[in-house]
């Protein structure tokens, strides 16, 4: 059933749904919401600390298997 169809009219004419109202829908657009983010201290998921981390990690491990291999 689509809101558009509401309200309904009964045989006996009783209406149902006559006083509904539809829930208000979300208008945020994406800047809106990356700026909600950053008020927040939310961090992106893809952000640069983020990434530099991984990488940062990343060559550590290289750095440790290679002494691991060199050392055996």
């Amino acid at each position: 059933m689509k809101y558009e169809e509401l309200p309904l009219t009964t045989r006996s004419g009783i209406r149902i749904g006559g006083a509904y109202t539809p829930p208000p829908t979300d208008y945020n657009s994406r800047e809106d919401v990356y700026w909600q983010g950053i008020l927040l201290g939310i961090e992106p998921q893809f952000s640069e600390r983020r990434v530099i981390g991984w990488a940062a990690y990343i060559l550590f491990l290289i750095a440790v298997f290679t002494l691991l291999g060199v050392f055996a």
